[in-house]
């Protein structure tokens, strides 16, 4: 996955006319949006059921060295996978991985189904984003990819230490409302290290609302595949790849992300606006992205997943509601993410 690089203030205006607010959220709670959860009994031991998919009311953040019991994946490309096909291309589990301290919650992109790419280990294209809570903001610190590698995303705070430099790409703060959108504009750039204070900043402006959406899911229990859905609550969030607040449709690029309670990251997407200038000369390469992209039906429609303004394309997206039932003994902590595992997250 691409980045795009992008001070922080928010307006969020309620009306009881117009919207209700959503109650703001502790750390906890939005812990239960960027991480998936276990379902547990009555002592808080996991069980073996799924959440959202089967009926537990008892669950709380699954951990990195938590035994899995499920996995979730994206879709199959009906391109490359015309036939009958089971988990998709890339698995992407959303972990809390220092529970005893300051919450840090890895989310996975582990490509696998292929003789080049193994699901549950860390190899060639694989990588992942690093979430940490600062001041009340869910912040991407860091992402790793095959076409950027490792990249550490650092906000201008940096100039006064590097703690507030981590409050950088943000998803999403507590006061998240639902019915109409909060925003942002931030100054954000690249480091070499989590400690680096790069010497150029950009702007780029997020928005993000809190919403009930309803996703189809493909159930995957040994050979079997069951179709259903589920609606789900979710926190959306669009980056622009600009700082343009007063008019987003005028921003050249977007990434969206949906957070879903108890499952954590499920959907992604990449929207272009072919009618930017910068963008005029790649028009034809960008629209069939789109094309091919609508062709594969790797990721259906969903509320909330339309173009912020005319010219606008989707031009990638993965979608993790392919849900596949663990059954070997592994956890995410067996995925062995070097730069994730090796940070200093304080």
């Amino acid at each position: 996955m691409h980045r795009f690089l992008m001070g922080i203030s928010v307006l969020v205006i309620c009306s009881a006319t117009f919207v209700a607010c959503a109650a703001s959220l502790n750390d906890n709670q939005m812990v239960d949006f960027l991480a998936q959860s276990l379902c547990v009994d009555a002592l808080g031991k996991p069980t073996s059921q799924i959440p959202i998919i089967d009926n537990c009311t008892s669950m709380r953040p699954q951990r990195a060295d938590d035994r899995a019991v499920y996995q979730k994946h994206d879709w199959p490309d009906q391109r490359v996978y015309p036939q009958y096909f089971l988990t998709g291309h890339q698995a992407s589990d959303s972990v809390l991985a220092n529970p005893k301290g300051r919450p840090v919650i890895e989310q996975t992109q582990d490509f696998g189904g292929d003789r080049n790419h193994q699901f549950g280990v860390m190899d060639a294209n694989d990588g992942g984003q690093a979430v940490l809570l600062v001041d009340g903001w869910a912040s991407a610190v860091m992402t790793q990819d095959a076409g950027a590698g490792v990249q550490w995303f650092i906000g201008n705070g940096c100039r006064r230490s590097v703690e507030d430099g981590r409050r950088s790409w943000v998803f999403f703060n507590e006061a998240v409302p639902t019915g109409m959108w909060a925003d942002t504009v931030t100054n954000l750039g690249l480091g070499r290290s989590a400690s680096a204070c790069p010497k150029q900043f950009n702007l780029a402006y997020t928005r993000f609302r809190r919403e009930q959406v309803l996703f189809p899911f493909r159930l995957v229990n040994g050979n079997n595949v069951t179709m259903t859905s589920r609606a789900l609550d979710v926190i959306i969030t669009d980056h622009f790849g600009g700082g343009a607040a007063a008019n987003p449709a005028s921003n050249p690029s977007l990434e969206r992300f949906f957070f879903a309670k108890h499952l954590g990251w499920v959907r992604w997407e990449a929207w272009k606006n072919v009618e930017y200038p910068a963008f005029l000369a790649r028009r034809a390469a960008m629209l069939g992205q789109a094309e091919a992209l609508q062709a594969g039906r790797r990721c259906p429609a969903v509320a909330y997943s339309t173009p912020p303004g005319p010219g606008w394309y989707q031009v990638d997206c993965r979608m993790w509601t392919t849900i596949v039932r663990v059954t070997k003994p592994w956890s995410v902590r067996d995925y062995h993410w070097p730069v994730f595992q090796n940070a200093d997250w304080r």
